[in-house]
C-alpha cells in the first residue's frame, strides 16, 4: 500500500499529467524546458512529478490572484483620477478680473 506521500508523488507521461491538470500539453513540456519540472525518463518516455506540476500551479494561482489585485488597484486608481480630471471639466470657469 502506498503512503500519502507516495500518492502524491506519482508519475505519468506527460499527455496525461496535462489532462489531469487541464492544462496544454505544451505547457507542461516548457516547464520541463524552464527547469520548474523534474524530468523522469523511462527509456523513451518522459513522465512528470504530479507533486511538482501541483505545486506549479498553486505557486502560479497565488501569483495569478496576486496580480489581479494589483490591477484592481490600479484600475481603482485609474478610475478615481477620471473623475477628478472630470470634476475639474465639469467646475464652472472663472471669470477673469473677477475677484
Amino acid at each position: 500500500m502506498l503512503t500519502l506521500e507516495q500518492q502524491s508523488d506519482k508519475k505519468m507521461r506527460v499527455a496525461v499529467a496535462a489532462k489531469h491538470y487541464t492544462v496544454s500539453e505544451a505547457a507542461v513540456w516548457n516547464w520541463l524546458r524552464q527547469g520548474k519540472i523534474t524530468r523522469f525518463k523511462l527509456g523513451a518516455v518522459t513522465l512528470v512529478s504530479l507533486r511538482e506540476i501541483e505545486e506549479l500551479i498553486a505557486e502560479g494561482t497565488a501569483a495569478a490572484a496576486s496580480e489581479e489585485a494589483r490591477q484592481a488597484r490600479i484600475d481603482r486608481a485609474g478610475r478615481r483620477e477620471q473623475i477628478r480630471v472630470a470634476k475639474t471639466r465639469n467646475a464652472r470657469p472663472r471669470r477673469l478680473g473677477a475677484a
